[in-house]
């Protein structure tokens, strides 16, 4: 599939040569990265929609030969946000290399790339990120001025009939209540639609919500997870109400 230009402007001006420059170089030195954000999800979906940057997701640690590598090749790239995202940039225009989610829990591994899907993009074979794992990503995005819940809900649309349902819920592993909730809303959304979750994933993780109201506490009374899907909407929490932050243990290296 050969990707569309989501600027609504032409791929070979500046900011496409600035783009294509940078998958290029990065190809060229032999790194290995997949392409995610506007492009993926227009991949995946159909759906297009104008995006302000390029999303290259990429293995932890090559992160900083990778930084290296844009450096001399006469761009400013940084970490810009320690633990998870860094930025090439070109004038105002930049491209983000991401290696884990703002919260910590989702790192890029080996599997990404195992499950990585061959695309086109500015004349350049790319791959694009599995539909797995970005639901596995914006699910956790529930912030108060951005919510992916409509982008989760769009990608089991699109993409419902063939994801490796076991495998996404394993990627949440003990966060799966997340999962579920999008999944609650995906019938809602769609209430003609929801033969595409499996029958046995909604009885799977209805029986694990079941078990967890006849349990009691479920986990640390001093621990507010609502940072994991909002850092802004839940500063009271930590900052005033000494819930404990649980991103705190997750960035600790």
């Amino acid at each position: 599939m050969k990707l569309h230009d989501t600027h609504g402007g032409n791929p070979q001006g500046e900011i496409g040569r600035f783009y294509r420059d940078v998958l290029a170089c990065l190809q060229q030195a032999g790194f290995r990265f997949l392409v995610c954000g506007g492009y993926a999800f227009e991949f995946h979906t159909g759906i297009r929609r104008r995006t302000k940057d390029i999303d290259l997701f990429v293995l932890p640690h090559e992160v900083e030969a990778i930084l290296d590598t844009l450096q001399v090749n006469g761009y400013r790239a940084a970490i810009s946000e320690p633990g998870w995202l860094a930025k090439v940039y070109s004038g105002e225009d930049f491209v983000d290399i991401i290696y884990n989610s703002g919260n910590g829990l989702c790192p890029v591994d080996e599997s990404w790339f195992d499950y990585g899907i061959e695309a086109t993009l500015l004349d350049l074979t790319v791959q694009i990120a599995p539909p797995e794992e970005m639901i596995w990503q914006k699910a956790y995005i529930q912030v108060r001025h951005r919510y992916d819940g409509a982008d989760v809900a769009h990608l089991i649309h699109a993409c419902g009939h063939k994801l490796d349902w076991r495998r996404l819920v394993d990627r949440f592993s003990d966060h799966w209540p997340v999962l579920f909730s999008q999944l609650v809303l995906f019938e809602y959304i769609y209430p003609g639609k929801k033969f595409l979750v499996p029958r046995d994933i909604m009885q799977d993780l209805t029986r694990r919500h079941q078990q967890n109201l006849h349990t009691g506490s479920n986990g640390d009374a001093a621990v507010c997870r609502g940072p994991l899907l909002s850092r802004f909407d839940f500063q009271a929490d930590v900052q005033e109400w000494n819930y404990q932050d649980p991103r705190s243990v997750l960035f600790q290296s």
